[in-house]
């Protein structure tokens, strides 16, 4: 699927299942999607001396993981291994300032706690929830592996309703 505005900016390049339809409903009621993310669970191995801008992507989900593959990977891998939980995020043109306070809003009262206005020119708003969770993982247990997967599931799925929520609210604009 594609943004009004062409290919999703995000940096896997195009729009995961979750958020499908929420962005979808954006664009038909007239703000402009330009990047989407329904909140994920990630596994980076950072370069030595390097920011995870340089990391390579050693597992990535938009749904529930199973600690059993972070811990495959853990034995294989070496360096500095980052476990992460990220919320969602979108980035959306808004075009003035009324549809953006709106947007912003209804982002709030669905749980998007961390949204705001980023550019004045465009009235672009970007929607990000609160739910994260992130920790360097070398060395770490099975059980510490297995009780934080399980945490990064809780979170995740926490993610995905406020995401329904949302898309309920937006639809009814």
């Amino acid at each position: 699927m594609e943004t009004v505005q062409g290919k999703d900016r995000s940096r896997q390049g195009f729009i995961d299942k979750d958020i499908r339809k929420l962005i979808g409903i954006l664009n038909s009621k007239g703000y402009e999607t330009t990047s989407s993310c329904s909140g994920r669970i990630v596994l980076l191995q950072l370069p030595e001396f390097g920011d995870k801008r340089n990391s390579e992507w050693l597992f990535k989900t938009h749904a529930k993981a199973d600690h059993r593959e972070i811990l495959k990977i853990l034995k294989k891998s070496k360096g500095r291994l980052y476990f992460l939980q990220e919320p969602p995020i979108i980035h959306v043109n808004c075009g003035n300032a009324e549809k953006a306070g709106r947007l912003l809003n209804i982002a709030m009262k669905a749980g998007f706690k961390h949204s705001g206005l980023t550019s004045f020119r465009k009235f672009s708003v970007e929607i990000r929830g609160s739910e994260r969770l992130e920790t360097p993982l070398e060395n770490a247990s099975e059980d510490f592996v297995r009780m934080l997967v399980n945490e990064a599931n809780k979170k995740l799925n926490r993610c995905k309703d406020n995401l329904k929520k949302l898309e309920c609210s937006i639809s009814s604009l």
